[in-house]
């Protein structure tokens, strides 16, 4: 099983490209997706940000399980899912919307998420005014073009991670406003992360995006993440 090594590696934009089709033009250096006429920079990103320990270091997120008696088992886990298909996808890199997911909220996902449907309900200014007249304002405007044309919270969804599931995208906004600092609220985040990388693993086999293989490999995985998870809260509630 060929796996990317990060975000952005050949591998990961060999599979961009087969996901997004013709809306993505991309070489070496340069990255453009395309949608209803309005084009923009793209660089890849990981979906839910669930690395633990870079190098020595803890995590903001791991430092609040780094002393459960699951942590190695969880580490391993999800270090094994943190690159692959069902984790990654490619944002906006003109305007900057890959940097405000890395920096908003700890790179959480649901948070992101939640922002993106802020933007559509009308707060704009954490997107749109982050910049210098001279140097950044005109590229957030393109950004803010580009979202304007897509129009919604679920069209955003659609295009960028392929989910169609009104119901999870609502459970993201929701989950995205509340505190992580406990291990079993980082517990129930993982669960939602679950549900994400079971749809992107119905997206895959609709789109034929990885062979069978690979497949059961992500759901044995979400499997064993799923019981690890189970077995964790059960313990810190006795």
């Amino acid at each position: 099983m060929l796996k990317p090594q990060n975000d952005s590696d050949q591998t990961a934009w060999k599979f961009y490209k087969s996901f997004y089709g013709n809306k993505l033009k991309t070489n070496d250096k340069n990255h453009h997706l395309t949608y209803k006429g309005i084009s923009i920079d793209v660089n890849g990103d990981v979906c839910f940000n669930v690395k633990l320990q870079p190098q020595k270091r803890y995590t903001l997120l791991g430092s609040i399980v780094k002393n459960e008696d699951c942590f190695s088992r969880l580490k391993e886990l999800l270090d094994s899912l943190l690159y692959s298909p069902i984790n990654i996808s490619i944002l906006p890199k003109t305007g900057g919307l890959n940097t405000v997911k890395g920096q908003f909220s700890c790179d959480r996902f649901d948070s992101f998420i939640w922002l993106i449907n802020a933007y559509y309900n009308g707060l704009r200014a954490p997107i749109v005014n982050r910049g210098t007249k001279n140097s950044y304002i005109s590229n957030q405007s393109k950004l803010a073009d580009f979202l304007d044309k897509i129009g919604s919270t679920e069209e955003f969804c659609h295009l960028f991670y392929g989910i169609n599931d009104n119901k999870l995208i609502e459970d993201l906004i929701a989950s995205g406003i509340k505190d992580i600092s406990t291990p079993n609220e980082f517990y129930n985040y993982l669960q939602l992360a679950i549900k994400f990388w079971y749809a992107r693993i119905d997206v895959l086999e609709q789109k034929k995006e990885s062979s069978n293989n690979d497949i059961s490999f992500y759901k044995v995985q979400l499997s064993s993440l799923s019981k690890l998870l189970e077995a964790a809260i059960t313990e810190s509630e006795k």
